[in-house]
C-alpha cells in the first residue's frame, strides 16, 4: 500500500501516537533550557559515568544533540553528548500495533534547597 500523497491526513494519527504513555518511553515533549538539570533514564555507558539516574546540567543544544555536563558522582565535570535513540514499548504493553519513537533518554529533574535564615526571630525557636 502506497503512502498517501496528502500528509495532512496523517496529522490526527501523529497527535494520537504522541499521547500514548508507556513505562518504556519518556514523555513525547521535552522542554529544556541551557543550565537546566536533567536526569538520564537508561544505562548508556557505565564506565564513563552514564548510568541510570545520573544528574547532569544542559550546556548547549544542537539540532539533534544535547551537550551536558555530569554534576554528581565519580565523573563530575565530564562533558557528554546525547543523540536521539529509537525506542519502542514492550510487547506486553497492550497496544494492538507496533510503533517506535526517536527520543532523548533524559528528563528534566528538579532539586530544591531551603536555607533557613539565622535572624534573631529564629534563635528563639
Amino acid at each position: 500500500m502506497a503512502p498517501p500523497r496528502d500528509k495532512s491526513c496523517l496529522e490526527p494519527v501523529r497527535e494520537f501516537l504522541n499521547t500514548l504513555l508507556s513505562n518504556a518511553l519518556p514523555p513525547h515533549k521535552l522542554k529544556l533550557k541551557v543550565n537546566c538539570p536533567i536526569i538520564l533514564l537508561r544505562n548508556l555507558d557505565s564506565s564513563n559515568g552514564l548510568c541510570n539516574r545520573i544528574r547532569m546540567m544542559c550546556r548547549s543544544f544542537g539540532e539533534n544533540i544535547i551537550h551536558a555536563e555530569i554534576t554528581v558522582g565519580q565523573h563530575i565535570g565530564k562533558q557528554v553528548l546525547f543523540t536521539r535513540i529509537s525506542l519502542s514499548p514492550a510487547e506486553n504493553e497492550g497496544y494492538p500495533f507496533h510503533f517506535k519513537r526517536k527520543q532523548f533518554l533524559v528528563l528534566l529533574c528538579f532539586a530544591m534547597i531551603i536555607n533557613k535564615g539565622s535572624t534573631d526571630e529564629n534563635r528563639d525557636l
